[in-house]
């Protein structure tokens, strides 16, 4: 799964640009006084201003032999969250390392670098080794409801079951769906999962699609090419 165009929530937009144009150096699209868009290596971010945004969790795939470099960059310009003491973790079941840091709107951002992807960079780290958007959280009541809507799309599980966590579709894009009743905090902070609303496009096995998330409520609509 590829994911085209994600777009959030958000409360604090000033800041929120600020932080991802000039703070970590992503491209910025467009501006409005209500919303920004950012390039993500080959996906696009959106926030918009909402007084009702929660606390989303997301994540970029980064080089794997980039790992460290990308710690050293990313301490320059946000706070890592460390897990065990630790400020990279390792998800050796996932054959990944992994950091975290908080945006200005408190989400939980997250970079990856995933071995099986034999993503390798030779030039200094910096926002154009970020290859895209690879997550996004996705908390429910119902783990089984959510996959049943996914599966349409021919995505698949990736890991976990319908109890508490299931990660659905593939390394180059993840719904990170968890069960906010039986598992409440997002890893690795104590932030509650809430349910949340988002808009996504992606593509998947040569087909687009247009994912609308109302209060964890799905509404999925193939897209014609252009």
């Amino acid at each position: 799964m590829n994911i085209q165009h994600l777009t959030l929530d958000c409360r604090f937009i000033e800041a929120q640009k600020l932080f991802y144009s000039k703070v970590l150096g992503f491209e910025l699209l467009e501006e409005t006084l209500l919303k920004f868009s950012v390039q993500i290596g080959s996906s696009r971010l959106t926030f918009k201003k909402s007084l009702e945004a929660k606390p989303y969790h997301f994540a970029f795939n980064i080089p794997f032999n980039q790992i460290d470099e990308a710690k050293h960059w990313l301490e320059e310009r946000a706070r890592l969250i460390p897990y065990e003491e630790k400020e990279v973790v390792d998800f050796s079941a996932w054959n990944a390392e992994a950091m975290y840091f908080k945006d200005k709107d408190h989400n939980i951002v997250e970079f990856i670098g995933r071995r099986n992807l034999n993503q390798k960079a030779t030039k200094s780290f910096d926002v154009h080794n970020i290859s895209c958007v690879s997550e996004i959280g996705l908390p429910s009541k119902e783990i089984s409801s959510i996959y049943q809507e996914l599966a349409k799309c021919n995505l698949p599980i990736y890991d976990g079951n319908m109890d508490r966590f299931c990660a659905i579709g593939d390394e180059y894009g993840l719904f990170i769906c968890i069960d906010n009743e039986k598992k409440t905090e997002w890893f690795p902070t104590d932030i509650y999962p809430e349910i949340i609303s988002f808009t996504l496009d992606f593509d998947n096995d040569g087909v687009d699609y247009h994912l609308n998330c109302l209060e964890g409520k799905l509404d999925i609509k193939k897209q014609a090419k252009p």
